[in-house]
Formats: structure tokens, sequence, C-alpha cells
């Protein structure tokens, strides 16, 4: 029904502004087309008309089925995969880490020594963000060892998840360095990434979060990360979609990011005294 009213709609228009376009083109012809003209080929004004606007055709309409991409089930649980990582391992890794770094009393050593804490702040960083990536990729091979099916993500792809890696690093380094014991670390991360991991849209899908959820899935930093990266490579959406994203990703990383070193360097100064 909605295609027939379509197709006779346009169908009618096209006619009628043809016919009004002809029928201004037939008073032109008559005021100044010879008389003779017409009279040699036993050819009347009436018959001219006929002719012309019999070649009014309407506009070709061309059917066709719209189908969107959606995500296959290998797909969504794959950029789950990646989300959990960065929620839980990353945090951890860095945050237990470096607490234990300090109980063992490495960073008092390095504190006498030519290298610096901040040497050791980089490192420690350093060092969980390739485990991380390893892990991720081995992931990723293993769904296509053993589902058939992965994401290759590219590049704008891989920058996504090395910002979202940096904010998790950041947030888990300044919850460690406020708590100051790896048990209490522990319990907080677990305590804030449990609840986000369904309510950010890492394992749930945004669309079937209540409606006062789906700001978190929004606005926080590592939700908003995976949902560009669902969009980027799953949906197959453009760059320029998701810059605006990226930009706000990279705001929330930094600010993170100078809170966890400033409760670091306050940790490293009360080692120095």
């Amino acid at each position: 029904m909605v295609s027939g009213v379509v197709k006779g709609f346009f169908g009618e228009m096209e006619k009628e502004m043809k016919r009004r376009n002809l029928e201004m083109q037939l008073e032109y012809m008559e005021s100044y087309l010879p008389k003779e003209i017409i009279a040699e080929y036993n050819l009347t004004t009436e018959m001219i008309r006929k002719y012309m606007l019999a070649s009014a055709e309407p506009i070709v309409i061309e059917e066709k089925e719209v189908e969107s991409k959606t995500a296959t089930p290998i797909q969504f649980y794959v950029t789950s995969f990646i989300g959990i990582q960065l929620l839980f391992a990353t945090m951890l890794t860095v945050g237990s880490g470096t607490l234990e770094e300090i109980q063992k009393g490495t960073l008092r050593r390095i504190v006498a020594s030519p290298a610096t804490a901040w040497d050791f702040l980089m490192g420690k960083m350093l060092s969980t963000f390739l485990v991380i990536m390893f892990s991720i990729v081995v992931g990723l091979g293993y769904a296509k060892l053993l589902f058939g099916e992965t994401i290759i993500p590219s590049l704008l792809g891989w920058v996504i998840i090395f910002i979202a890696s940096l904010f998790s690093m950041s947030l888990g380094l300044a919850i460690a360095m406020g708590t100051r014991s790896i048990k209490s670390t522990t319990a907080v991360v677990n305590f804030v990434s449990m609840p986000l991991l369904f309510l950010a849209g890492i394992v749930v899908p945004e669309s079937v979060l209540p409606k006062w959820v789906r700001p978190i899935a929004n606005y926080f930093p590592l939700g908003r990360a995976l949902k560009d990266f669902r969009l980027l490579e799953i949906y197959k959406r453009s760059a320029s979609e998701i810059a605006p994203d990226i930009l706000w990703l990279s705001l929330a990383t930094l600010i993170t990011l100078i809170i966890a070193v400033v409760l670091y360097n306050w940790a490293v100064k009360r080692i120095e005294v």
C-alpha cells in the first residue's frame, strides 16, 4: 500500500510538471510557428499538443529492500571481551602492581637511585599496556580459530583501545594511590567495575538497558569507547561520526591521568620523607 501511494504520488507529480512545461512551450510555439508549416503537414495545434503531452513519462522508481547491518553474537562477545580486559585487568594490574612494588620497597630503592619514580611509573604503565594488548590480540585470534569469526580493528579502532586503556590505567592508579592497600584497591575496583560491566553496555547491549541507565553507557569513558569501537568496526560508521566522541574520551582520559599523577606524586613524597 505504501509503495503504491508513493509511486502514484511521484508519478502524478511528474506528469503534471511535464504537462505544465509543455503547455508553456506550446503557447510559445503557437505564437511564433508559421501557420504555413502547420498547413503543409496537415497538422493542427491540437494534434501537436496531444503528441507532446503523450511524451510525458512518470519518474521511474526503483524499489529496493533496505537491510541494516547487525552485529553477530561472536562480534558482540569479542568487543565485550575487550571491554572486560579494560575494565578489570588493566585497572587491577596497574593499581595493585604499583602498590605491591611500594610495599616491597622497590619504589624506595628507585627513589634513591639515578632512576626516578616517574621512570618506574612509565615502565609500569607501558608493561601493563603491552600485556593487555597481547591479551586482546590472543582473544581476537582465539575467536577466529574457534568460531571462524572475529574483529580485526582498524587503525582508528586501535587508537580508541589505546585511549580507553590509558583511562583505565589512570583510574586504577588513582584508586590505588587513594586507598594505599592492595586489598582495598581490589575491593574498590571490583565494587566499581562490576555494576559498570552491565550498566556501561559492556556485556549487555545498550538497547535493552533502561532509559535512566543509558547515559552511563554514553558518557562513562570506557562505555563510550566500547560503543564507538562497535560503531566503527561492526556497523562500519565513518570516522567523522565518532570524531567528537574521541575528543571527549581524550579529555576525560587527560583529566583522570592528571588526578592519578597528583596522587602518585603525593605517595612518592611520603616515601622520600
